[in-house]
């Protein structure tokens, strides 16, 4: 899970540059050209912006592009799902340590037999797949 978490905020984070937006923008621009059929909306100009709307835009890209890092942040960087981790790690590898002694209900001691056993006899690569095979 954390493997994509990760992909997603690098590839947000190429993004976030001058060619990318240009990029964006270009295509927004082509699109909303190709449209004649489409009367323009009448919006009424703010005293706030002055200025071209390539430049407003811009800033708006790069505000969001910047949300969704915070929100990424929040949401994907905090201590339980760290401690998630580790127990999907302890599935996969079969290496148990002290974090699976927050569940009570987990034995630490069984788990370092059964779970090399589980892994002889099945190689999963996700706890996706280990569900799968116990169901």
């Amino acid at each position: 899970m954390q493997a994509t978490v990760n992909h997603v905020r690098s590839s947000l984070k190429g993004k976030r540059n001058d060619k990318s937006y240009l990029a964006l923008y270009e295509k927004a621009t082509t699109l909303v050209d190709s449209t004649e059929s489409i009367d323009p909306i009448q919006v009424r100009h703010s005293s706030r912006f002055m200025g071209k709307a390539e430049d407003h835009y811009r800033a708006e890209f790069f505000k969001v592009l910047d949300r969704v890092e915070v929100q990424f942040c929040q949401r994907f960087d905090q201590e339980s799902l760290k401690i998630l981790q580790n127990v999907e790690n302890a599935l996969l590898t079969g290496e148990v340590d002290e974090s699976l002694d927050q569940y009570p209900e987990l034995n630490r001691a069984s788990l370092s037999v059964q779970l090399p056993l589980f892994r002889n006899k099945y190689s999963c690569i996700s706890s996706v797949e280990a569900a799968e095979v116990l169901r």
